[in-house]
């Protein structure tokens, strides 16, 4: 009967003795090959489209072979495209609601075609993207367990227990957070990378917030034992100069009204970049460098500083041409800047823009000021949501390649 139904879809039963039932026998035995073979082909054309970060059209293309009967992987791609055009800023808080939701449904069917996931070569990207849409959406629980799933998929991976102890502070469920962070901890120790996790746990908006808790800083201490002690004030996401060199100034009784001023919008603007409050943090720095020309408290470099803020808090907020045009004043200005070079890199990505964002991420390495930070900026750069799209590219593992040995010296 299915056969028959075919059959008078395509218009076959008017073409009477001229095709013969064998024939269409064999016609309706080679759909699914054709299917199969559409397919393929969408899903290539769909990770051309992902690469280059035109994701609506990667989303397109997806379904199209998922509607084909791509199975598990064109399902997973589906849910990853929708993931990366959510997530541009790698912040569940400021994540598309709407992509959110359809990265679940999208990773629920591939689940169900393939619960062990053996069509994935690097299963722990789909529990971990999960987690994050499940958190956007506001599915805790959910989200917990996804994040413990990505872990067993990818065991030797401290940041993936770091996004679960970042998350249990948020529930407060502190204890908890401690014992995500102590086995995050203890992961990269064996990886011999737990310096550059701490820098990352002290510097990243995303989880320096964690450090209010004194159980969370009582586990930082025994890996960083400069690191506060419980109870005194958690560490500011300070990567550079501005908040302790502008700040020197304020002992002096005969300040200037005019440069209390832009010392007083720049501690705000950190207060809030901290707390990840962006837009408020883009407008208060922009304030201070508009007081700054009257003043001129702020020199060259702290200036330069200033901008690589307002870059990354405009890479936060999923803004990427605003965050290159900021960014590249940046390093115009501070050509050693290593870490406007890196925001510059995420905003590349994010734009679709790779061989730039490759360069930018190679003038990053190059420009890390000792061991430990390039040590650091290459565990980033394999973690950080924003390059997924290049990370897979010769020349991504090329450029971390590069800077492997000198990152291993005298360790």
């Amino acid at each position: 009967m299915a056969t028959l139904a075919w059959m008078r879809r395509e218009g076959i039963e008017k073409a009477g003795a001229a095709l013969s039932w064998a024939l269409a026998l064999a016609l309706a035995c080679a759909a699914p090959a054709a299917a199969a073979g559409r397919a393929e082909a969408l899903m290539r054309e769909g990770t051309t489209a992902l690469r280059r970060g035109d994701y609506s059209k990667a989303i397109a293309e997806f379904s199209g072979a998922a509607h084909a009967g791509g199975g598990s992987a064109a399902y997973f791609l589906l849910g990853y495209a929708h993931y990366q055009r959510g997530f541009s800023n790698g912040d569940p808080d400021s994540a598309d609601r709407a992509d959110a939701l359809e990265t679940v449904k999208d990773y629920a069917r591939a689940l169900g075609l393939d619960p062990s996931l053996s069509q994935l070569r690097q299963p722990y990207k789909l529990y971990h993207s999960l987690g994050m849409s499940y958190e956007a959406l506001g599915s805790d629980e959910a989200a917990m367990d996804a994040f413990r799933k990505a872990f067993r998929a990818d065991p030797s991976n401290p940041m993936l227990p770091l996004y679960a102890a970042r998350l249990r502070f948020r529930m407060k469920e502190l204890d908890k957070s401690a014992a995500d962070l102590q086995l995050a901890l203890r992961k990269a120790r064996e990886r011999k990378e737990e310096g550059e996790l701490v820098r990352v746990i002290e510097t990243d908006p995303k989880f320096s917030p964690m450090l209010a808790s004194a159980a969370n800083l009582a586990e930082l201490r025994r890996y960083d034992a400069s690191a506060p002690a419980p109870g005194a004030a958690a560490p500011k996401d300070l990567r550079d100069s501005v908040g302790a060199a502008a700040g020197a100034p304020q002992a002096s009784k005969t300040l200037k009204k005019a440069d209390q001023a832009v010392l007083d919008a720049l501690g705000a603007a950190n207060g809030d970049f901290q707390f990840e409050r962006y837009r408020g943090a883009i407008d208060l720095y922009l304030k201070a460098l508009a007081l700054d020309r009257k003043s001129g408290i702020l020199s060259p470099t702290q200036i330069a500083v200033v901008y690589e803020r307002v870059g990354a808090s405009y890479n936060k907020l999923g803004l990427s041409r605003q965050a290159i045009a900021v960014l590249r004043r940046c390093v115009q200005e501070a050509p050693m800047d290593a870490a406007a070079h890196y925001q510059l890199a995420l905003a590349y990505a994010v734009s679709g823009r790779y061989q730039e964002s490759i360069h930018a991420l190679n003038e990053t390495l190059e420009s890390a000021p000792s061991k430990a930070e390039l040590r650091r900026y290459m565990l980033l750069a394999r973690t950080d949501s924003e390059l997924d799209a290049v990370r897979e590219l010769p020349a991504f593992q090329a450029a971390l390649s590069g800077h492997l040995k000198r990152s291993l010296a005298a360790r």
